[in-house]
This record gives C-alpha cells, sequence and structure tokens, in this order.
C-alpha cells in the first residue's frame, strides 16, 4: 500500500490516457476490420455482378469514413477535460486503421489461401497476362505473385499499408471535426 501513496497521480493519469487510446483504437479498428473483412468475402460471394465490386468501394468507404469519425469523438469525450487536439485525433486515426489492418489482413490471407485461392489465381493471372509481354516474364511473375499469396506477413503487411494510407488521408479531415479543446475547470 505504501508504494500506491509514492506515485505520482499525474503519472497515474498520464497511464490512463494511453491505455485508453490503445483499448479505444483497438476496439475500433476491430470493428473497422470486421467491416472490410465482411465487405471481402461479400465481394467474393457477389462477384458474379458487376456492380459488386462498385457497392464494396463505397461500403469501405463510408465505414472507414464512419468508424474513424465515431471513433475519435468517442475518445476525445473519454478524454474529458484534456479535449482532443488535431494531432491526438490524428494520431488514434492512424492507430485505429492500423488495428483495422492486421485484422482485414487476417481475413483477406484466409481468403487467398484458404477459402477461394482458385479466384484469386484466376484474378492474379489475368493480371500478370496484361502486364507482361513474354511467356518468360509471365512465369517470373507467376511464381512471384503464388510466393506472396501464401505469406501470411506479405499479405497483412500490405493490408495494413493500404488501410493506413486511406486511413491517412480520412484521419486528416476527420481529426478537424473531432478536435475538442481543453475543459477549463478552476472548481478542481
Amino acid at each position: 500500500m505504501a508504494l500506491n501513496q509514492d506515485i505520482n497521480p499525474d503519472i497515474l493519469e498520464i497511464i490512463r490516457l494511453k491505455k485508453l487510446k490503445y483499448y479505444e483504437a483497438a476496439t475500433g479498428g476491430a470493428v473497422l476490420g470486421g467491416a472490410l473483412g465482411g465487405t471481402l468475402i461479400i465481394g467474393y460471394w457477389l462477384s458474379d455482378y458487376t456492380i459488386t465490386a462498385t457497392l464494396c468501394s463505397f461500403f469501405d468507404f463510408f465505414s472507414m469514413v464512419l468508424v474513424a469519425y465515431l471513433f475519435t469523438r468517442r475518445y476525445g469525450l473519454l478524454r474529458d477535460k484534456y479535449g482532443l487536439s488535431f494531432s491526438q485525433g490524428f494520431s488514434f486515426i492512424l492507430l485505429l486503421m492500423f488495428f483495422a489492418g492486421l485484422i482485414y489482413g487476417a481475413v483477406a490471407f484466409f481468403m487467398m489461401s484458404q477459402f477461394a485461392p482458385d479466384y484469386y489465381s484466376a484474378m492474379f493471372q489475368k493480371a500478370i497476362e496484361q502486364w507482361t509481354s513474354s511467356e518468360t516474364e509471365r512465369a517470373e511473375m507467376k511464381e512471384g505473385v503464388y510466393a506472396m499469396m501464401n505469406s501470411p506477413f506479405f499479405i497483412i503487411s500490405i493490408s495494413v499499408i493500404s488501410v493506413m494510407l486511406y486511413g491517412l488521408f480520412i484521419g486528416m479531415l476527420t481529426a478537424v471535426f473531432t478536435k475538442r479543446p481543453p475543459r477549463n475547470d478552476l472548481s478542481e
């Protein structure tokens, strides 16, 4: 008990705010990663319809904006008297996007390696044929693509990077609308 009395309350508050940031970002990332992964699965199931890709892209974009806004706003409210600056909101959104990219990458790897490898192989084969002119280039590129498809590290890394790039642009705008000035209470 004596040890707890020696800890500065300001340090405890800093620790609480750090834990809050990671908890809220991970929760928002799980929600967003689940939505993006679900869209990937639905897009595969409905791939016969031409409008599916467009609808999935719109859903991905709007879910990213909505989740980023709602969870950043919630995080700002939970920070209470400390408010939320633009840079704090922006870094929170990037962290949220990182967690979302991890979950989305795991779903993408599962889809490419276990659930629908033939679908993705055919899709990559079409792209390889369009990008290359000689058979040797096609064979080399095909070998590289299949090696990447079977690498969870590669798929998850690419997913994290792409979701965070999206989050970079979404986060800049969202952080403007979610910032809150610190509350000045003289009664404390």
